[in-house]
Formats: C-alpha cells, sequence, structure tokens
C-alpha cells in the first residue's frame, strides 16, 4: 500500500514539531544537478546553521533556497530596468 503524500499544512505541523521536513521540499533543477564547492568563512557558516537548524532545514537546503531567490530577484530587477 502507498503511503498518502502529506498535505502543504500537515508539512508545517510537522515543521512546528521539530520534524524534518527536508524531504518535502523542493527546488527546481534545470539542467540536471551539477556538485560545486563553495568557500564560506567560519562567521558566516554559524550563521547559516543557527538559520537552518530554526527553520529544521538542512545547510543545503538553505544554501539552495537562498541562491535560488537571490537569482529570481536579480531577474526581475534586471528586466525591471531594461523594461
Amino acid at each position: 500500500m502507498k503511503k498518502k503524500k502529506p498535505t502543504g499544512d500537515q508539512i508545517a505541523d510537522m515543521a512546528d514539531r521539530g520534524e524534518d521536513v527536508t524531504a518535502y521540499m523542493t527546488v527546481p533543477v534545470l539542467g540536471g544537478v551539477h556538485r560545486t564547492t563553495l568557500d564560506i568563512g567560519q562567521d558566516l557558516l554559524r550563521e547559516i546553521d543557527f538559520i537552518s537548524t530554526s527553520l529544521n532545514v538542512s545547510r543545503q537546503a538553505l544554501i539552495k533556497i537562498a541562491m535560488q531567490d537571490y537569482v529570481i530577484k536579480w531577474k526581475t530587477a534586471k528586466q525591471f530596468k531594461l523594461g
């Protein structure tokens, strides 16, 4: 028997209880996955770890989401200036 996927509200409740919900988060990947190495200063890494722990997501998930958000904002700002 196949397990039902939880709804968004159920996932939010799970996160509120401190459960790991990263399996339910998806970030669209264009052109496949490419591994990269990123050098991050110790102070910034501590901040990233604090935020990821507070949100109950992995460090990697937080960095991916933050980078995707930055790219979307950059593209939007660029279109606004050109349009």
